[in-house]
This record gives structure tokens, sequence and C-alpha cells, in this order.
């Protein structure tokens, strides 16, 4: 926000990444948290840390800023890293290096994604999509039917291929590292990032999706069976990002008849005119997005006037549920303690409002609402409205011998570092958000 610019949430002009000092720069030096990964280090220095995973985001924020090894996965090559200017990129890329050449092939090779799994195939079905016919199935359209470099590496992505890599660089890393057999314990946090393509590539609900929840479970029991080998105790913690609505045309077929695509520029071509008549303005005060908006070309002394102006006349169009400055949402409290399913439109945005980081007017499109333009097998879903199903995700604490349990209550994910940190003695910082859970008698907080 200081530069007026979009800033990529890792940008890091402190480091330079191993594959090609030239290629943008990622780190943690934006991560404004410590981690779980950071509590343990201070508390154990030879303890390990590693992440890895197909985004640069996923792996670097899941470290922290102590991490011993942060991996992820670039196209057309393999795994990287970050390192300090000037570093030895051998070095850097060592732990993967082995895996990064066979994986050459990969890169070059039409890829194949079919069938597998039975229950799979009858998902498959065909949806008129932007006026396009989406043909949802296995192998989707064109897929797998080119030599063009740049078209295999976004197919290889999208699909369950993604994962299984990320799997099998986690099995490798385990043994580069010595994962589980120092003094002290070590953290191995993967992010599986296939789910996230195929569904906006895909959708949710359609046989893509199902065979990528089949593979997926497949290479976690891969990469369980590793650590099985192991003979060591561990625990194991999975959950997810984010949730996600499936592609509108589906939805409505299936009783969502509510569903529906929204197109961003009418919606905000009428609120900077409504804006403009109203607040005798030359040009249009109001950019980006209807769900993320900036006030732009405005004096500082007049920006607040303006953005409550914008909000409201954003809040009155039929596409939107709900429309908030960012001055309001940042000092608008969050009642401590209720429910995250149980809280207001307005204090779901305050918990991710941050100062200097977030827009001026955020919006909420009305439930079961995607922006447009769709692209049949490219873009066809979307994620990150303040809705249940684009928030609630699956969370679980598993170790060997466990009883299990299904509890009903509602918890958050930023309740697993604290949980895990109360696993391992450590005492993690004040301010946290999380609280522990209290896993068994025998993993009390």
């Amino acid at each position: 926000m200081d530069s007026g610019k979009p800033v990529y949430c890792v940008n890091d002009p402190s480091v330079v990444l191993a594959h090609d000092p030239k290629a943008q720069p990622v780190g943690p030096k934006r991560l404004l948290a410590t981690t779980l990964g950071d509590w343990l280090k201070t508390a154990s220095p030879q303890s390990r840390v590693v992440a890895v995973s197909a985004k640069d985001r996923a792996a670097i924020i899941m470290a922290g800023h102590k991490a011993d090894g942060v991996f992820w996965l670039v196209e057309g090559l393999g795994f990287t890293t970050f390192m300090a200017p000037g570093g030895d990129a051998s070095q850097a890329l060592a732990p993967m290096a082995a895996y990064n050449a066979e994986l050459a092939p990969v890169w070059t090779r039409r890829p194949t994604w079919t069938y597998l799994h039975a229950d799979c195939k009858a998902k498959a079905a065909d949806w008129v999509v932007n006026g396009q016919i989406f043909q949802s199935r296995l192998p989707p359209t064109d897929w797998g039917q080119s030599d063009d470099p740049g078209v295999i590496k976004s197919q290889v992505l999208a699909s369950p291929l993604a994962d299984e890599m990320t799997g099998e660089a986690a099995r490798r890393l385990i043994t580069a590292y010595n994962l589980g057999r120092g003094p002290a314990p070590d953290l191995l946090a993967v992010s599986f990032s296939a789910t996230d393509f195929v569904g906006h590539h895909y959708g949710t609900r359609g046989p893509e999706m199902c065979e990528q929840m089949h593979r997926l479970d497949e290479t976690i029991g891969r990469l369980l069976a590793e650590v099985d080998r192991l003979k060591i105790p561990y625990m194991v913690v999975l959950s997810a990002d984010h949730g996600g609505s499936d592609l509108t045309e589906r939805l409505q077929v299936e009783g969502y008849p509510m569903a529906k695509r929204v197109t961003s520029a009418p919606v905000m071509a009428q609120v900077n005119a409504a804006l403009m008549a109203e607040l005798d303005l030359k040009t249009p005060p109001l950019a980006g997005s209807v769900e993320e908006s900036e006030v732009v070309g405005i004096p500082d002394a007049d920006k607040d006037r303006v953005a409550a102006a914008a909000a409201r006349i954003l809040s009155a169009q039929p596409e939107v549920a709900g429309a908030f400055t960012l001055k309001d949402l940042l000092t608008s409290p969050v009642r401590p303690g209720v429910p995250p399913d149980e809280l207001t439109l307005k204090e779901r945005f305050s918990l991710s409002t941050y100062a200097g980081r977030s827009p001026d007017v955020l919006a909420a499109l009305k439930p079961q609402s995607t922006l447009s333009p769709p692209m049949p097998g490219v873009l066809v879903a979307s994620h990150g409205s303040p809705w249940d199903y684009d928030r609630r995700v699956p969370m679980l604490f598993w170790w060997p011998g466990v009883t299990p349990e299904a509890r009903f209550l509602p918890v958050e994910t930023v309740d697993i570092a604290p949980t895990l940190a109360a696993a391992w003695g450590l005492t993690p910082p004040a301010d946290i958000d999380g609280r522990c859970l209290a896993l068994a008698a025998d993993h009390p907080c």
C-alpha cells in the first residue's frame, strides 16, 4: 500500500531464488507473524523445520522465518528455494537436485490423466458455461494432446501430478534432513496445492476433483508409510486453507437456483457513475473489483468520505450482500468467544482486515455468486467469500494408537499451532489468535 502498487504477499527483495537470481524474489520477510516452526526453532535449535509445496507462498508462510529448508515447484524446472544474494545455489538446491533431474521428462512429455476410480467416471457431464460447452470428463478437453512445453507445464500443475510430485519431494526431504531421527522434535509442513488448481479449472463436484481426491489420499498414504518406516513417534495434522464452491452451472442443476455469475465491470461502472454524480467528481474514483477496490485520484483528506459513499452505494447493488470501508472494519470489534460460524458478515471481514495491506473498500457478493467471466477448462469456479462454504474446512489430528473422536463444536485453523505447541511443550506468543485444543488425556493443554 505504501508504494501504491500491488505487492505479492511473499515478495522479498532481500533474497534471490536459487535456480535463477533474476527471477522475482520471494521469501518470508513480509510475514509479520511468527509460526509454529519459529517457536520450535527458538526453543529447540536442534529441531529441523522443513516445508514443501507446489506454491511458493504456501511453503514460505508455513515454514516461517527460521526454517532449515523451504522448497516449492517451479513449472518446467522442479523444486527451488530462496537464498541470500551471492549464496551457493548448488548447496541450496542440493536436497532436491536428484529429484529435479528425475522430473526433467515431466515438462516435455505429454501428461496423462484418466479414470483410475470407478465412482469418478459417473460424474462426467457436459455443461454450458459462458456460451461454450464445457465437457467435464477425463482426460479434460485437449489434455495431453500438445507437445508445447508451455501447455504441458500448465496441464501438469492443474492435475493430481502436482501433488504427487510434492508428496515425493516431501519423502525425499525426510531423508535429506534426517527428519525424526535427531535429538529434538522436527516439523515437516506439506501443502498439497493441486486441489486448488483443479477446483479453479474444473469445479469441485465433477470427475476431475473426484480423481484428485482419490489420488491425493493415495499420495498422503505413501508419505505416511515413509514416516512409519522410521519407527518413531509422530503426529499428523491435516486441514485446508479454504473451502470452495462449485461451478455455477452445476450448482443450479443440483438444487442451488440462487447460484449466479456476476460480472464486475458493469457493477463497478454503475457504482462509479453514482459516486461521480453524488460527489460531483470528474473521474471514476473507485478502481478494482466489486469485492476489493481502492479509492484513486482523490486527495487524502477526502478519501474516507469517498470510501464511505462507495461502500453505501455498493451495498445497495442487487448483486452485493454488504460492503464496508477499511476504516470501519479496523475500528469494529469482533465479539470474543463467538463461534466462527455465528459471526456477522462485518465481523468476518474485520477478522482478516489489516491496515496497510487491505483495500479501501471490501464487499461480499450474495451467497453462491461467482465473479465472471468464466473460461471453461481454465477458470470456472472460485473461492474467497466470507460465506461458510468457503470458510469451513476439515481438521484432523492423528497419531498412531489414538482413540478416534469426532467433535461437533466449531474450532478454527488458528487453533492448530497452539495445540501442537502444547504437545511439544512450547509456549506460543501471548497475542496469537488461536487456542490450544485438548486432544486427549495424554495431550492436554
